[in-house]
């Protein structure tokens, strides 16, 4: 994202070694010489670890609403993307195993179905036949 686009305090989806997180704007300085980048000062929402990126452009969306509060379809509009609550982790397992196979990263909706991100880059159904089943676990 561009720093004009970025507003302090709002929540986004950014990458920080090459995970998917969400994070908190604290701060925005200007570049310190014609032609450099801005540097962006954020908080990550899951360990509360202040984060310094040196470009804005790791910054990628404003963040959706939380997982938790996602209950049908219609609740994300297209590639709209909803994220884990702080302190809250989520997983997929298959619907006939109990045992967890990825963490997820976001939802995001996708014509008339919702998928989960991954954290290693996969999306999987979570709605329709034969979809993941989504799992909270506390962080």
């Amino acid at each position: 994202m561009r720093s004009k686009d970025i507003k302090l305090g709002e929540r986004y989806v950014a990458r920080h070694r090459g995970a998917t997180i969400v994070v908190t704007v604290d701060r925005i300085d200007a570049p310190l010489s014609v032609g450099g980048c801005s540097t962006v000062v954020a908080t990550n929402q899951s360990t509360n670890e202040q984060i310094v990126f040196q470009s804005p452009l790791s910054i990628f969306r404003q963040a959706g609403p939380y997982i938790a509060e996602v209950k049908t379809l219609d609740d994300l509009f297209q590639d709209q993307i909803a994220v884990p609550e702080p302190n809250m982790q989520y997983q997929l397992r298959s619907i006939d195993s109990n045992k967890p196979f990825a963490t997820v990263d976001y939802v995001i909706r996708r014509t008339d179905a919702l998928y989960a991100k991954t954290a290693c880059g996969k999306e999987y159904a979570i709605t329709g036949e034969g979809a993941c089943i989504l799992v909270p676990t506390r962080s």
